[in-house]
């Protein structure tokens, strides 16, 4: 409690310090005010939306939001230990083109400390997730125990309609041979935290009208950061062979599993008609391959001729094989942070289960309604089409 009560203190010094000099809208990091070396900080946030159904105005940009971001400065040791920290509320954002960006300026003071920074890591909108895992470690912390205690957690639906959405979390990060005045930090691209699951039933309504979407066997929390090493605490490249996001291999999640109440999630649909796509909606975190009670699915609830009827949607690949690995269509696969799953309902061909429960537990049984489920992951890309 103590070492927590001086990491409040430190960060409250660090807040009042912004506070003083957010009109410049520039951050102070290393000591003393200088009058020089402004540098800008850069972030790249892919995957830029299309138009969204649900939402108007400022509401339409939340997933690329960021409010405020967390900078933690760590250094070439073996174990990585922080250096420095600087939390910033005041954000330029735009987009430009096919590309949403967010800068903010940074003025650095003479720190040599900061000469030996080989990692600069940007947390964006969970601050308060940043100051407790801090709290866990002394102030030079262990990134990788940094990193196990940066969690994020909610219950039930993830706001994203009201005035009071939730910031999706977002984590970056660089590798820099020192951070060093009038140096520039390398663009920093961001990855949200969480995995989205768009859903469209394409089945005109008189033969089987979509009403509900039931999100089950979801997780309430995850790391914020991507999979990391978990003896440095770096986080695990494109190139490595333990980079799990392109071979189907399972994310990092915290530990233990605890089924909760499916969230429900209303679908319109007109009765004469294929219903349209329902995207921006439906977020959850990561979720390993599991067995049948503890995979995250969707149960979809709705009139197949007349009669209420429940079918449950397992997330598969809709890949033959991939380069590194194989993988066929049809084969289970996690859910993936900054990953959009496109949930189409092709053809209702018989009947489901009068209940949700008797759906839910039908994971091996070969459904009568059709569905495709279409994987994209959004990092490095900055505009998303859909043919359909």
């Amino acid at each position: 409690m103590e070492q927590y009560s001086i990491l409040t203190k430190i960060m409250g010094a660090i807040i009042l310090l912004l506070y003083i000099t957010g009109c410049t809208n520039e951050s102070i990091i290393g000591g003393a005010i200088p009058t020089e070396n402004n540098i800008t900080v850069n972030m790249t946030i892919p995957g830029l939306e299309i138009p969204m159904l649900t939402r108007s105005g400022e509401d339409k940009i939340w997933e690329r939001k960021i409010k405020e971001v967390d900078l933690m400065f760590f250094d070439n040791s073996e174990v990585s230990r922080l250096i420095s920290h600087v939390h910033i509320t005041n954000i330029s954002q735009e987009t430009y083109e096919d590309e949403h960006r967010a800068w903010f300026n940074l003025i650095l003071a003479d720190d040599p400390a900061l000469s030996l920074t080989s990692v600069v890591a940007v947390i964006a909108n969970a601050h308060d997730a940043v100051a407790k895992a801090w709290g866990y470690g002394s102030y030079n912390i262990e990134k990788k125990t940094f990193l196990q205690y940066l969690q994020f957690e909610t219950s039930g639906r993830w706001n994203t309609t009201s005035k009071d959405y939730i910031p999706m979390p977002m984590y970056g990060e660089v590798y820099v041979n020192g951070i060093y005045k009038g140096v520039p930090i390398p663009d920093i691209e961001m990855k949200r935290m969480l995995a989205r699951i768009d859903v469209q039933n394409k089945v005109n309504g008189s033969i089987f009208k979509l009403e509900k979407i039931h999100l089950a066997n979801y997780r309430t929390s995850g790391f914020i950061a991507p999979a990391w090493n978990e003896h440095t605490g770096l986080v695990i490249g494109e190139w490595e062979h333990a980079y799990p996001y392109s071979r189907n291999m399972d994310p990092m999640v915290p530990a233990g599993f605890t089924t909760n109440p499916p969230i429900e999630y209303l679908y319109s649909q007109s009765e004469n008609l294929p219903g349209s796509l329902m995207e921006g909606l439906i977020y959850t975190y990561e979720a390993p391959k599991a067995a049948p009670n503890e995979k995250v699915c969707l149960v979809l609830e709705g009139i197949y001729k007349g009669v209420r009827n429940y079918y449950r949607v397992d997330f598969t690949s809709d890949q033959e094989m991939h380069e590194d690995y194989e993988v066929f269509r049809g084969d289970d696969v996690p859910l993936y942070r900054n990953h959009k799953y496109v949930v189409t309902v092709t053809a209702a061909e018989g009947v489901g289960y009068p209940t949700f429960q008797e759906a839910i537990n039908a994971s091996s049984v070969l459904s009568n309604l059709k569905t495709t489920v279409h994987i994209v992951d959004m990092t490095g890309i900055n505009h998303i089409v859909y043919d359909g």
